[in-house]
């Protein structure tokens, strides 16, 4: 008995601490597990505080893109009203065209039959200004030929006088000379200074006793000395260069026919005087220019 009871208490010891060791065994796993656990915790704390902060970064993408989005919402909004708006004046602006193209036709009707009706005129008007060129053409040929020959008789009229002037100049000279040994010396001194005093002016200012000759010949107008432009005709054109030649002529002769002058020529012949040839170029008066100078 003792021995089976010794034996069983030893079972039941054995049994214990069969136990024991495994439970012992189980402590030991669990506490590396728990300290697998602590780690593995730590690992999850960090990665939770990791994504914590990626979801706070992640709620402010959010909010701006959410900003964002209503920014564009409301873009989107004005530009769809925009659409709309466009589409309907779209709309009226094809009724317009379409009406602007029927005005357009009708213009191009009556435009069509008006050029038809203008063309017409200026044909009418085209030959009424030919004929009327030819008119005016052939007045001015007839008005440059009778000023040609005015201009002929000038040169002629001037040829003449020069040598008229050339002549008395030399008998005037004769009569000086003579005039010396005469009683009358000193009236022919004078009438020879006036002439002299004459021929001095006409050197000096020969526009003043030369007619006028027009600036510019075409058609039936004129231009003046101050540059205004008037019509003309030839009648007028020869009434002008006879008044200014006949001024020299008048203030020549009003010398020249002095009394005393004519009673001392009258004593003098053009056969009884044979003088001594002298130079008088300095008294000659200049041709106007363009004029031919005489021989």
């Amino acid at each position: 008995l003792r021995s089976e009871m010794g034996t069983k208490i030893m079972y039941d010891y054995l049994q214990h601490a069969k136990l024991s060791i495994r439970q012992a065994h189980k402590l030991k796993l669990i506490r590396i597990e728990g300290k697998e656990m602590k780690d593995l915790f730590g690992i999850v704390n960090d990665q939770y505080t990791t994504l914590n902060a990626e979801r706070e970064t992640l709620e402010k993408k959010r909010e701006e893109t959410m900003k964002v989005y209503q920014k564009y919402a409301a873009e989107d909004s004005r530009l769809r009203a925009e659409i709309v708006r466009l589409k309907v004046d779209n709309s009226s602006l094809h009724n317009r065209i379409g009406m602007v193209n029927i005005q357009m036709t009708k213009l191009k009707d009556q435009l069509k039959l008006m050029d038809e009706n203008r063309i017409q005129e200026m044909k009418k008007e085209s030959a009424e200004n030919f004929q009327t060129l030819t008119r005016s053409r052939a007045a001015t040929r007839t008005l440059v030929g009778e000023y040609d020959v005015l201009m002929t008789r000038y040169h002629e009229m001037q040829t003449q006088h020069h040598q008229q002037t050339q002549e008395r100049r030399r008998r005037l000279t004769v009569l000086s000379e003579e005039a010396k040994k005469d009683e009358k010396m000193n009236v022919l001194l004078r009438i020879h200074g006036k002439l002299r005093d004459l021929l001095h002016e006409m050197n000096q200012n020969p526009e003043k006793f030369l007619p006028e000759i027009p600036k510019e010949v075409k058609g039936e107008m004129k231009v003046d000395t101050d540059g205004e432009v008037t019509p003309t005709t030839t009648s007028d054109a020869k009434t002008t260069q006879t008044k200014a030649i006949n001024g020299v002529h008048a203030k020549v002769q009003e010398i020249l026919e002095d009394p005393i002058l004519l009673k001392i020529e009258k004593k003098y012949t053009p056969d009884d005087i044979n003088p001594t040839p002298k130079d008088t170029s300095a008294d000659t008066i200049p041709p106007p220019p363009g004029a031919s100078v005489p021989p």
